[in-house]
């Protein structure tokens, strides 16, 4: 297989010039070994034979000098002919670079149009698009009936749920992936504890923040001057506080708390945070269940008596 190669034209051209200076200079220095031989044959013609050492026929080495001149002319013609390879595949490189230009960083192919479609073969495709679509419906279909079967048989008191789905999607009815999948969420809403305890999470919050709404707006109503919340919550600034009106009135009708079956100190209970919390929000001391003052600063805390309740 072709290798593609690229050479620049002073590579070659360097190439050429130091093949040609060594053919040169080889045949300089042959032509000057041969001439210096034939000036000492010509003076001494029995100087080979009588050496006893040299060369017997003198033709047989001029025959010998001239084929290796031949070969180094041929060893020049085969370099030259590598050069002229290079050369030659140096254009090709050229010629396929101009001819195919590389793509711009920034260039965007456009789409092609599309072609217009002839009318059978339109209809053609809609007719397979639909029978695939028929096929992935009976799929789905085969899908749930292994989902109904599954939960008949591993999970407990499910025959009912699935004899609801099966009601809603009857055999002849179209069924396709989006439905199984509402339907395996249904599954998952109805037997995950999981989806229970995540649902039941998200009710109980929605309760609190409701209450909590209820009972931010009747403690702005009570910081605003209107009138006192009926959880008895104090208010948030600087207002008097205004106990509500069954607190104030037993009170007054039982200083002494004893007939309150509300205060849990009375019936001897020991109270939770949440109790604590719930009679410090109403004002109400959780020491000695007196209206008007916190635990925090209660007189039998500090070993005094509490100021006496009036008439």
């Amino acid at each position: 297989m072709p290798i593609s190669v690229e050479i620049s034209e002073r590579t070659i051209c360097e190439l050429l010039q130091r093949f040609k200076s060594e053919l040169t200079f080889q045949a300089q220095d042959h032509n000057e070994r041969d001439s210096n031989q034939r000036i000492d044959t010509v003076q001494d013609p029995g100087s080979a034979g009588g050496s006893g050492g040299g060369d017997a026929n003198p033709s047989a080495r001029l025959e010998l000098e001239r084929l290796a001149v031949e070969k180094l002319k041929l060893e020049l013609e085969l370099k030259n002919a590598s050069v002229r390879e290079l050369e030659l595949r140096y254009q090709l490189n050229q010629q396929a670079r101009q001819a195919q230009p590389l793509p711009e960083r920034n260039e965007r192919t456009l789409p092609e149009k599309p072609t217009e479609m002839p009318a059978a073969e339109w209809i053609d495709m809609c007719r397979t698009t639909a029978a695939e679509v028929a096929s992935l419906n009976g799929s789905a279909r085969l899908l749930l009936h292994d989902l109904l079967k599954e939960v008949r048989s591993k999970v407990p008191d499910s025959a009912k749920w699935a004899t609801s789905v099966t009601e809603k999607y009857p055999p002849g009815a179209q069924f396709s992936f989006s439905d199984l999948s509402a339907v395996f969420d249904e599954f998952l809403e109805t037997f995950d504890p999981k989806a229970k305890r995540k649902q039941a999470n998200q009710q109980s919050w929605s309760t609190v923040a409701k209450r909590a709404r209820v009972a931010t707006a009747a403690t702005d109503t009570a910081n605003r001057g209107g009138p006192a919340s009926a959880s008895g919550r104090p208010p948030r600034s600087g207002s008097v506080w205004v106990p509500p009106k069954e607190v104030f009135d037993a009170a007054q009708n039982d200083p002494s708390g004893a007939s309150d079956t509300r205060n849990p100190l009375k019936r001897g209970e020991f109270l939770t945070n949440l109790e604590k919390l719930n009679w410090m929000l109403q004002s109400k001391c959780f020491r000695c269940a007196e209206v008007g003052h916190k635990a925090s600063k209660c007189p039998t805390k500090k070993g005094t008596q509490a100021p006496a309740q009036p008439a």
